[in-house]
């Protein structure tokens, strides 16, 4: 089996997105990532989130900053 060449997200970093105030979550390094929350509790908003590091400014739906903010932070920690 061959080793992928590609980057790995380690850490994310959400703020001020949809409903998200802050969130920071360090991923494991294998394997899949459950992301599991009752309805409407942000799950969408994470892959939204992470869509737009891989996409840009311009995958993001209009709606995306949470009401009353000017602007909302996605970071990512990555390893190769």
């Amino acid at each position: 089996m061959s080793e992928s060449n590609g980057v790995k997200i380690i850490g994310l970093k959400v703020s001020g997105i949809r409903k998200i105030a802050a969130v920071e979550m360090q991923l494991a390094d294998k394997g899949l990532i459950p992301i599991i929350g009752k309805n409407r509790q942000g799950k969408s908003t994470i892959l939204d989130s992470i869509e737009s590091l891989f996409s840009g400014k311009k995958s993001l739906p209009d709606d995306m900053v949470k009401h009353g903010l000017t602007k909302g932070i996605v970071e990512a920690e990555v390893s190769d």
